[in-house]
């Protein structure tokens, strides 16, 4: 599991200070207990005590050092302090997401499978991601307009789970990513329900407050989300499994600087969807 350590590591140094790396890489961390807007102010998250928030283009730093692949769709990461585990959050404004539909466990895992293969052919690399089944199945929550499932994946010889949580909005929805090993796996899912019970989207950007005759409706649903077929929704597993393919070629960014992290606003109760 040395591979997977490496890439923790390069987060973990986030979570201590601000990074600098020769100049080229500096970032601000946000300490919790914090609250932070994101995704052009459509959302908040209230970050948790302990706990540090770099916001997008930060975010998007660390990744890229790291060798993770990127798509666009980041907002930001979480983690907390002196743990393995961060959560990346993303946005996408893809159009409104019918919520009709059961999902599917087994058909739903063979499309991510066939998707996933495809992913590996077109990867110039030796490493293969290979998806197991699921370590959590998917799952919808119509109360909250949440869903959520979780896969157990192989990146050569490397157990991963790769957990992700969808909290639909208004025109788009927030993603929740998180990488994991199926050791700490039920521990770290944890954090991504910490981070979802502060996450709320701004008045006019909820579910509810969908206008059928003005806004653009995603071309897919529920099980869309899950697999990313659809044109409106990007491939879920090709910028995190992908970017794992990398892990033997992680860097370490340089170590902490002396300036202290910027605090955020101070933490206050979520309003009510």
């Amino acid at each position: 599991m040395r591979q997977i350590e490496r890439l923790f590591a390069t987060v973990l140094l986030v979570a201590s200070s601000a990074v600098s790396c020769a100049g080229v890489l500096s970032i601000q961390p946000v300490r919790g207990p914090a609250v932070v807007p994101v995704a052009s102010g459509r959302a908040r998250l209230v970050i948790p005590p302990e706990t540090v928030f770099l916001a997008r283009e930060d975010a998007i730093r660390v990744l890229k050092r790291a060798g993770n692949s990127t798509d666009g769709s980041e907002v930001g990461l979480v983690q907390p302090s002196g743990r393995h585990a961060y959560v990346v959050i993303g946005y996408t404004n893809g159009g409104h997401v019918p919520d009709a539909g059961a999902l599917e466990p087994e058909p739903l895992l063979a499309a991510l499978r066939q998707a996933q293969e495809i992913q590996n052919e077109a990867r110039c690399t030796r490493t293969r991601i290979t998806i197991d089944g699921w370590a959590a199945p998917p799952a919808y929550d119509p109360a909250a307009r949440r869903a959520g499932w979780a896969v157990s994946a192989r990146c050569g010889s490397d157990a991963l789970v790769h957990a992700r949580t969808c909290l639909l909005g208004r025109t788009g929805y927030l993603s929740f990513r998180l990488v994991s090993t199926p050791a700490d796996f039920p521990r770290d899912r944890a954090l991504v329900d910490d981070v979802l019970t502060g996450c709320v989207f701004a008045p006019g950007e909820r579910y509810g407050d969908f206008l059928p005759d003005r806004d653009p409706v995603a071309s897919g649903g529920l099980a869309e989300l899950v697999t990313g077929v659809e044109p409106h929704f990007r491939d879920p597993f090709a910028p995190a499994l992908a970017g794992l393919a990398a892990l033997c070629t992680l860097l370490v960014v340089g170590g902490p600087s002396r300036r202290r992290p910027r605090q955020a606003a101070a933490r206050a109760p979520a309003p009510a969807r």
